[in-house]
């Protein structure tokens, strides 16, 4: 039997959501950052980190205590090696807090962890070999009719206020060896040609270009700063978010959507398609084998890293519409939105 404290904790959670209580702040964001970047400053001079703790607070208001562990550590997560990396921010959707199971862990939509890194690594091109591989890329993406057709929605759309700055989440290295490099030079040649569009639509404006993601190596910030797009750390990218920007984000392992949610109202929204509770429990019914049935959408969301929630299709239903599907397979089922001021011609 549950702990009915942990079951009121809960309930709690419920009820601060549903009075629109923000999950993400980025006051919260701001001060994790400043503890983080004051263990690492501390550490990088040599000096000892012995008793310090990072503090911050459950979405109920429980203070909550984490030591700062010392040096590097082997462990294993998911049968593989890995070694213990520098601390790092954990974000926790709605979903996940109110079908969390573990009482004797605090109910925090955002804290501070430390990450694991497996040990074999991809393999990564050089500098030279990434950059001719994105430009190859980018080519096609640019003579691509999903560019193209991307092209003609947003010079339809009118009136849309001073943009400022792109910040693009989680779209992977365009340095990798793999197949996913095809995705992610899908992506980063996305921000460009927004960028070139908006930018041509503002006369002598100059449009930044940022992109969060910790898998991002010297190579890949290299290719992208020459291209204009600057690799910013976690959560810088969040903090930049502002009504004036654009936000774009696939598929990532961090709830984007509902962060962004809480954060601001950008201008455009280029990301996963947002679907009705129904649509989200009839696609993900599908991958199982034998079909799979859930109590409701919630308990599905929870097991999800970038789920939608009621505040997520509220904002998107009430306040955006929607100009274009991005069909190309770098970016899977995949929706751009512009804020409701930027009204169609």
């Amino acid at each position: 039997m549950e702990n009915p404290n942990f079951v009121a904790q809960k309930l709690k959670v419920r009820e601060l959501f549903d009075r629109g209580v923000p999950f993400f702040t980025k006051s919260a964001l701001e001060k994790l950052k400043d503890q983080m970047d004051s263990i690492k400053s501390m550490a990088g001079s040599g000096r000892s980190t012995d008793g310090q703790k990072f503090v911050f607070s459950s979405i109920t208001g429980q203070k909550v205590e984490r030591p700062v562990l010392k040096g590097l550590a082997q462990s294993r997560q998911f049968g593989k090696e890995t070694v213990l990396l520098e601390p790092c921010l954990l974000y926790s959707t709605y979903q996940s807090l109110i079908n969390h199971r573990y009482s004797d862990q605090a109910l925090c939509p955002l804290q501070i962890c430390y990450g694991g890194h497996n040990e074999q690594q991809h393999h990564h091109n050089n500098a030279n070999d990434t950059r001719n591989a994105f430009q190859a890329y980018r080519g096609a993406w640019e003579a691509s009719e999903d560019c193209l057709r991307l092209k003609s929605s947003m010079a339809a759309a009118a009136s849309l206020p001073g943009i400022t700055k792109i910040i693009a989440f989680a779209c992977s290295s365009i340095s990798r060896d793999v197949d996913q490099a095809v995705r992610s030079a899908s992506q980063h040649a996305l921000i460009l040609t927004l960028r070139d569009v908006l930018q041509a639509s503002q006369p002598g404006v100059q449009i930044r270009c940022l992109a969060q993601d910790p898998v991002y190596t010297g190579v890949d910030k290299t290719v992208l700063s020459e291209v204009g797009i600057t690799v910013v750390d976690d959560p810088q990218g969040f903090l930049e978010v502002d009504d004036q920007s654009v936000v774009l984000s696939f598929s990532p392992n961090v709830p984007v959507r509902q962060i962004i949610t809480d954060l601001a109202r950008p201008v455009i929204l280029a990301w996963d398609t947002v679907l009705t509770e129904e649509q989200t429990i009839g696609r993900w019914a599908k991958v199982h084998e034998p079909p799979k049935s859930w109590a409701g959408s919630e308990e599905l969301e929870a097991c999800l890293c970038d789920p939608e929630s009621a505040r997520v299709r509220a904002m998107i239903q009430e306040e955006y519409f929607q100009v274009e599907k991005l069909g190309a397979k770098g970016f899977g089922d995949a929706s751009v939105y512009i804020r409701g001021d930027g009204r169609r011609t």
